[in-house]
């Protein structure tokens, strides 16, 4: 599963900004709360952004 998070510099229109919506479960959760995202991940395992060295 990936979410599209928001690019650098993004501001959000309100609070609502903030929050997705688990394309698994439906729930809707606070994404800047770490925890809240892992728990959405539904036992799938975290990917990893790719990086250049």
């Amino acid at each position: 599963m990936r979410f599209k998070f928001h690019t650098e510099g993004w501001q959000p229109a309100n609070e609502d900004d903030h929050l997705l919506t688990c394309p698994t479960c439906g729930e809707r959760f606070d994404c800047r709360d770490f925890g809240a995202a892992l728990e959405h991940q539904h036992g799938e395992p975290v990917e990893e952004e790719p990086t250049k060295h």
